[in-house]
Order: structure tokens, then sequence, then C-alpha cells
């Protein structure tokens, strides 16, 4: 192994000392060491022969640059001596007119570089809404070096294999070990989600995945959807609510907000044919028997109501109800503290999609509390409507946790 292979080999320029050589020979190993490779045994085998590479490339350069004068006084010693003395031979034997054609040559090939580059960064998926794209291609070993020197224990290294695994990345054995496979699907996601890099890149990434991972649990097709030019579109032609409000809730990393947000988009994508409205009454009950009295109102505006009651502070649903426009319930409630929400529209398609992308979402200000005191029950009689809003204000809030 020559000179110009041992830098190749361990990644560092030909003018690197001792520390850059050795600190980047350290990194190397930590990735190839072939200890993380118990199984398959063609990547241990890989490992050991990519090790034997590195050992053989760090002792080759350390002793030349032991060996090697502090102030080289025959420059023929430089292990580019042999190539430049061929260029300057070769100078020496061609005409002016053939000195001029290595420059255009030059600039042919810079120029081709710089459409390939172009056309590898190009090929990337558009950074997120409200998202500039982070870092480039050219600076990702600084990613490599940051997990592959990452302390992170293995429990926090398996939920990440485990989060990436979940949307779609090959990032092996959920085995606790920072392997070549997992720093390679972490990049991959960083470039996808356009993790910021800016800061500390292992702890934005681990944030990330996470809630990227969950959004995925509840859309499963989330990380081909985010990367889809429809979706980007869809944004861009928003009139429910403004592109600025969609790109500020991608960007906000609310779970509740994105998944939200994913649901319209998927509600516009499949246009779902409306279903007839169900009658005033009961949706689904998730208790036995109740006691304190409750009546809620509509007004007859056109609107329907669709209505859920949850318990608090588990904020856990233990009723859903429908009421028509200008309709009527009268309802008995288990003692407790509830809070109200209502979805409110005219067009059916559901629970899964209630009123579509016209969906207004608005809840009760304060708690509702029934209780037993002095041989009483406390009740509520409750009138809900929607409150006028300007028609230069969007009404759709992807923010709201329905």
């Amino acid at each position: 192994m020559n000179l110009k292979q041992c830098y190749a080999t361990l990644e560092v320029h030909q003018n690197a000392d001792k520390g850059e050589i050795r600190q980047a020979y350290r990194d190397l190993v930590r990735i190839w060491h072939p200890d993380q490779y118990q199984t398959p045994p063609r990547l241990q085998k890989k490992a050991t022969e990519k090790l034997k590479e590195l050992n053989t490339a760090h002792d080759t350069l350390m002793a030349y640059l032991e060996a090697r004068p502090t102030k080289p006084a025959n420059p023929a010693n430089h292990p580019d001596a042999p190539e430049k003395q061929a260029k300057t031979r070769a100078k020496h034997q061609t005409g002016q007119q053939k000195r001029k054609r290595p420059f255009a040559l030059w600039i042919i090939l810079l120029t081709a570089v710089a459409i390939t580059a172009l056309a590898l960064y190009s090929r990337w998926p558009f950074p997120l809404p409200g998202k500039t794209r982070q870092g480039s291609i050219a600076n990702e070993g600084s990613s490599i070096h940051a997990l592959a020197t990452a302390r992170l224990d293995s429990e926090q290294i398996v939920r990440l294999q485990q989060d990436l695994a979940s949307m779609g990345y090959d990032s092996g054995p959920a085995d606790g070990k920072m392997g070549p496979q997992t720093i390679t699907a972490a990049q991959q996601f960083a470039m996808d989600f356009q993790v910021d890099r800016d800061g500390n890149f292992v702890d934005a990434l681990l944030s990330s995945s996470s809630r990227q991972a969950s959004v995925t649990r509840i859309h499963a097709d989330w990380p081909e959807v985010s990367k889809s030019r429809g979706f980007q579109n869809w944004i861009d032609n928003q009139t429910i609510a403004s592109p600025d409000v969609c790109r500020n809730v991608l960007a906000s990393g609310s779970i509740a907000q994105v998944t939200n947000l994913i649901h319209s988009f998927i509600f516009d994508r499949e246009a779902p044919e409306p279903i007839k409205l169900p009658e005033t009454g009961i949706i689904e009950k998730r208790f036995y028997q109740g006691m304190a009295p409750l009546t809620i109102k509509t007004r007859n505006e056109g609107r329907h109501f669709f209505i859920k009651l949850l318990e608090l502070p588990e904020q856990k649903e233990i009723l859903a109800t429908f009421i028509r426009s200008g309709g009527m319930l009268k309802l008995h409630i288990p003692l407790g503290v509830y809070a109200l929400k209502y979805a409110v529209g005219n067009t059916w398609y559901g629970t899964r999609w209630l009123f579509g992308s016209a969906t207004v979402y608005s809840r009760i200000e304060k708690d509702i509390e029934f209780t037993f005191e002095g041989n009483e029950i406390s009740g509520y009689s409750i009138e809900l409507y929607v409150k006028p809003t300007p028609l230069s204000k969007k009404n759709r809030d992807y923010t709201f946790d329905f």
C-alpha cells in the first residue's frame, strides 16, 4: 500500500499531521471493528479486512512521518515527487499551443463535477414546508463522526434502530450497537426529514426520529407522504388554512398537529363520498350507568355537531354523540370532571373524516364537574354554537387536538 493509498484509506489529506491521522484512524476503527458484527459472518469478515487496511495505513503513515525530516532538503523525497517530475517532463516535451490544452480540460472537468453534484443534491427529497435545507452531501462526514463517537447507551441506540425500522429504513438488527448500517440509515433519515445540524446533531436526530415514528404509527404512509411532490403542492394551494399555517404546523414538532394536517391531506387525496347524517343520539358510550343530568342544545343554523366527552385528568373519552342542527339531547353522566369538545360542519363523512376538510373544532372553555353534595346531584344544560368567523380569517385549526 503506497502513501497515497494510505491517506485515502484513512480519509485524510496528504498534508495531515500525526494528530489528524491518529484521530481519523480511531474514528474509522470504531465504525469497522469486527466485534460489532457477530452476524452475519460475511460482515464480520469484511470488517476484519477493513480493519487490517486501516492498521496498515496508520502504521505506514506514522512511520513515514517519523522518518521524514522536518524541512526536507530534497523535494524528491515528497510522496508526490514522481508524479510531479513526470508532469514537468511532459511540459517540456509539449509546445506552447499544447500547454493551453490542460487548462481547457480542467474547465470541462470542473463543469462536469458541478453538474453531477447539482444532480445528486437535487435528487434528495425537497425540504419539509417551513424549513430550509440544512447541510449538504459534501459535509456528511461530520454527521458520521458525531454518530460514531456519540456516547449513547444501548437502550438509546435500540430505540433509534426501532424508530428507523418502523419508518422503513434499513437500520439492521436492534442490537444496541451503532454500526455502519445504523449510521447509514440515520443519515438518510436526517436528510429526508431535514434534521438540524447546527446544534447537537445526535440529540436532534433522536428527538426527530421519535416524533416522526410516532406520526408513522398513526399514518403508516407518512414517510412517503412527507417526500411526495403531491403533499408539497397541496400545502402550497391550501384554501381552508393558509400555506404558512401548514408549514408552521410541520415545524412545530407537535405529533397531534402534524397528524391532523396529514389527516386533512389524505381526505383531500382520497376524496371520500359523503354519507347520510346520523340521527341525534349517542354514537358510542364507554360507561355503564350515569346519574348526573346533562342537556345539550344546538342552534338551528344548518350546521351539525359531533361531540366528545372526556374524563379528566386522563383525557379518557367516555361518550361520543351526534346532534343535528337545532336538536337537543338529554343524558345522564357518571360523577366526575369532564372536558367537552365538538366538531361542527354541514356534510358528514363518518367518524373517521367527520365533516371533511371544512370541519371546525372547538371546546367548552370551562371543565364540567358533576358532584353529589347535600343529597343533591349537580347537572348542566349547555347550548352549543359556532362563533361567526371573519371572511379574511382561515377557520381550519390544525393545532386542535380532537
